[in-house]
């Protein structure tokens, strides 16, 4: 995932930047980290990093199927 389509789908739903969901979303998809170096990183619940990550990769497959996009 790109940054600009994480800012996209946070635009979308709604989201806060500041908010753990989003910024594990960002280090796990956009930059490639792992989920366990979010939950160090965020010093947060391997749960709370979890369902970021699920949240906004959910809403990437569903943007990209609905527009038919294979990347």
């Amino acid at each position: 995932m790109t940054i600009d389509e994480l800012e996209l789908i946070n635009k979308i739903i709604r989201g806060q930047r500041e908010s753990i969901a989003y910024k594990a979303a960002k280090l796990v998809l956009v930059e490639g980290r792992s989920q366990t170096e979010a939950t160090v990183i965020l010093n947060a619940k391997k749960s709370a990093i979890q369902n970021g990550v699920t949240r906004y990769s959910n809403w990437d497959a569903e943007i990209k199927n609905a527009y038919k996009v294979t990347k």
